[in-house]
């Protein structure tokens, strides 16, 4: 079995789902392995040579955003 990509925040371990690009923007969907409905979607950006997780600017963009991952997860 695979072993998945894992990131922490705020001391939680969250498996990275799936990742997608659109627009230019880079998406992570992320999932706690210890709470089931602790699932978000956060923006990647990079900085010289880090990448930073960050919240996204809008419902519209979350909506737009979400409805990518589910047609990529289907």
């Amino acid at each position: 079995m695979e072993e998945m990509e894992y990131i922490v925040i705020d001391g939680k371990e969250y498996n990275i789902i799936k990742e997608l690009e659109t627009e230019g923007r880079k998406y992570v969907l992320l999932a706690n392995n210890d709470d089931v409905n602790d699932v978000f979607v956060r923006r990647v950006t990079h900085d010289e040579d880090t990448d930073y997780i960050v919240g996204l600017d809008s419902p519209e963009e979350f909506e737009k955003v979400m409805v990518l991952f589910m047609k990529e997860l289907r």
